[in-house]
């Protein structure tokens, strides 16, 4: 039986990183002169067991990632009601105000909003409560409207310059009013309202 591969550790072949593509294609050029039986009793067993003792890894680049991303993205029916809405596509860039890498790798999904005529929109926030809005974001502001209200605004019929002359008046010693901020079960407190469509 010919020699046995060389393992993959740590991920990589020899000491040199190694994407999932280069790993896959250098087990094909080592496999093409040897048995199916010799593949699977010798490789392919090496290979399983070191995946199971963590000692193999798939380096995943930074383009790789990105490749991930914008296939996720681009299947979703956000994307294509956009472009048809709009006549060009959103602005994916780091530099948006809104961080839709995040949002996919943190398994957020866009969702019908009835405020909008049923269209698709993005949460505000991952359920953890980090916030995809940027600080420029024209709707961001809603999503601090119902931290602390544990109410959606677009049900309460609030616009921005409402909720802002609001603010405005608690800073001088008012208090936001609201039943869910008032009930013992405090909704907004305990983030029940984070993630939700705005």
């Amino acid at each position: 039986m010919a020699d046995k591969k060389r393992k993959y550790i740590s991920g990589t072949w020899n000491g040199q990183p190694v994407t999932e593509a280069e790993m896959n294609a250098r087990e094909a050029a080592q496999h093409k002169n040897r048995s199916p039986t010799e593949v699977g009793m010798d490789d392919y067993a090496d290979k399983a067991k070191a995946r199971m003792t963590g000692q193999a890894t798939i380096v995943a680049t930074p383009e790789d990632e990105e490749k991930k991303f914008q296939a996720k993205i681009r299947a979703t029916p956000w994307f294509s009601e956009f472009k048809k809405k709009y006549g060009e596509e959103p602005n994916l860039s780091s530099s948006a105000d809104y961080d839709y890498r995040k949002a996919v790798k943190g398994g957020a999904m866009p969702q019908r909003d009835k405020h909008d005529n049923d269209s698709y929109h993005w949460p505000s926030a991952l359920p953890s409560g980090e916030m995809l809005k940027s600080k420029d974001h024209p709707t961001v502001w809603k999503e601090h409207y119902m931290r602390a209200t544990g109410k959606n605004p677009d049900d309460d019929g609030v616009t921005e310059a409402e909720w802002k002359k609001t603010l405005k008046g608690h800073k001088k010693g008012g208090v936001i009013k609201s039943s869910a901020s008032s009930r013992a079960d405090g909704i907004a407190q305990r983030g029940k309202t984070r993630g939700k469509i705005l």
